[in-house]
This record gives C-alpha cells, sequence and structure tokens, in this order.
C-alpha cells in the first residue's frame, strides 16, 4: 500500500506524564539533583581542614621519627600544637565526618540509580564507557599500580573509594586512642611517647594489634588517599605531574614505615599509669 497524507490535526488535553513534571516553588531547591550537587559539595569542601592539617602531622609522625626518633618528634609535636588553634581537633573531627557521610550518600545513590538503570535498559555498560568512568574515578592512575605497570590497565576497583573504606575506621581508633579518651579520663595531653611505649609492648597483642597493623595500614590508606584526592580535587591531568604524585605517596608510605620501626627500637619510654588504662577503655 502507498503512502496516504492526511490532514494534521491538534493533540488536545495533554496531560504530563506522571512523575516528570517539573516541581515549582521550594520543590526546585528539594529535587535529586540539587541533593547530589549538595552532597558532592559537602564531600568536596569538608576535607579542607584535613588538607591543611595533613602535611604538619606527615612531618611529624612519618618524616622526623624515621630521621630522629628520641626527642624530635615530641619537640615538633609541642610546636605544632602551639600555632593550631585549641578547636582543631573538633574541626578535623566533624570535617572529617561531614566528607565521610556524604560520600557513603553519594556512593549508596549511585549504586541505587545504576541499578534502577541496568533494569530498565534490560543491558550493562559498555565496556569503553566504563572504562573511562574507571579512569576518571580513580584518583592517581591507579596508586601505584599505575606507577608500576602503566595506566591502561582497568581496575576492578576504585582505589580512592576503597581506601576511603580503610581509612574511616583508623582514623576513628587513632582519634580515640590520642585524644578522645584521654580527654574522657583527665590524662591531658598524649605524645609520642604513648605509641612509642605501644610499639615496644613486650605483650603481642598491644604491640601488634594495638600499634603495628593499625599504624602501618593507617600510614598507606592516609598517604594515598589524601595525595591522590588532592590529584582529584586538583584535577590534574598531567602524567608527569600525577607520577611525582604517586612517588610522594611512596615516600611517605616507606618513610612512615621506617619510623614505627625506629621507634620500636628507640630508648624505652617510662610507662605512664595512664597509658594500660586508655588501651582498656578503647578494646
Amino acid at each position: 500500500m502507498g503512502l496516504k497524507e492526511v490532514t494534521p490535526e491538534p493533540i488536545r488535553n495533554l496531560r504530563p506524564v506522571e512523575g516528570i513534571e517539573k516541581p515549582s516553588g521550594i520543590l526546585n531547591f528539594l529535587n535529586a539533583r540539587f541533593v547530589r550537587l549538595s552532597l558532592r559539595k559537602i564531600q568536596k569542601h569538608s576535607i579542607w581542614p584535613l588538607m591543611v592539617y595533613f602535611p604538619l602531622h606527615a612531618v611529624n609522625t612519618l618524616v622526623v621519627p624515621a630521621i630522629s626518633p628520641e626527642s624530635a618528634p615530641n619537640d615538633v609535636l609541642m610546636m605544632v600544637r602551639a600555632i593550631l588553634p585549641g578547636f582543631t581537633s573538633a574541626l578535623l573531627k566533624w570535617s572529617i565526618t561531614a566528607h565521610v557521610l556524604s560520600g557513603l550518600a553519594l556512593r549508596i545513590w549511585g549504586s541505587f540509580s545504576r541499578w534502577k538503570t541496568h533494569r530498565r535498559r534490560g543491558k550493562s555498560i559498555p565496556q569503553d564507557q566504563k572504562e573511562r568512568e574507571s579512569q576518571r574515578a580513580i584518583g592517581l592512575i591507579g596508586g601505584l599500580s599505575g606507577y608500576c605497570i602503566g595506566v591502561s590497565k582497568q581496575l576492578a576497583y576504585n582505589p580512592q573509594v576503597v581506601t576511603g573504606y580503610i581509612l574511616t575506621p583508623l582514623l576513628w581508633y587513632h582519634g580515640r586512642i590520642m585524644k578522645e579518651v584521654p580527654l574522657e579520663q583527665d590524662f591531658g595531653a598524649i605524645d609520642i611517647d604513648f605509641p612509642k611505649w605501644i610499639l615496644q609492648n613486650d605483650n603481642a597483642f598491644i604491640k601488634w594489634f594495638g600499634g603495628i597493623l593499625p599504624l602501618s595500614v593507617l600510614i598507606w590508606a592516609a598517604s594515598y588517599h589524601v595525595v591522590a584526592g588532592f590529584c582529584n580535587f586538583a584535577k590534574i591531568r598531567r602524567m608527569d605531574v600525577r607520577k611525582s604524585l604517586s612517588t610522594l605517596i611512596l615516600f611517605l608510605t616507606t618513610s612512615g614505615i621506617i619510623s614505627l620501626w625506629r621507634l620500636s627500637k628507640s630508648s624505652p619510654v617510662f610507662q605512664a599509669s595512664s597509658f594500660p588504662q586508655i588501651l582498656r577503655r578503647v578494646f
């Protein structure tokens, strides 16, 4: 049959499709896009206090003990505490909490959205698109694996997210053992002598599960997450700069492990009565 031209007729009484009409008034500020962008801004900018504090703390704990593990780490720690305001600990605590919660909300939201999209389309994301999204999401060319084997390898995980998950409980433990419990028990400020006492302890559980293992993983995860996060935040794309930042991660991690070893082999410290009480409170 041939085609037949008909007279066009306008569609009358068109009803909007339910669920896609544009919200009005205050609902404009409560739609999904606004909430998602707000969460991203919270995650992005809430970490500024840690980004400012991290270089000072890294020099004090990852570099100085590797050079001189005796009195120098405490001297630098006292100097850092003197130049920082008294509310630094509270500011770090709440900024990290906001960063973690907003990031977790975005991850859950993104996973749910992808599940709905896959269910509606009935097919998976094309391979080349997954690779582009993977490399865009990774902060530093896959971290040290990218440094060693190149940037073309696709990773089955996002190291920036993985190190964030690992870092969260370790930061809680570190803050709990060095700040919160001593303040709760009126023990005053704790210095480097406390972790040094843990690393030199005769009790294997205290030495390994209270000190060596959590501190080693904390050093690695914090070095990667902060430096790679800065790379992502600053939108650094030049490969030579990204390689240099990967080298910085390797340097901080190696120097931190050497610092732990040198503190464990340094002169024994006096065991304060508060040290065992802090551990019992934490564990």
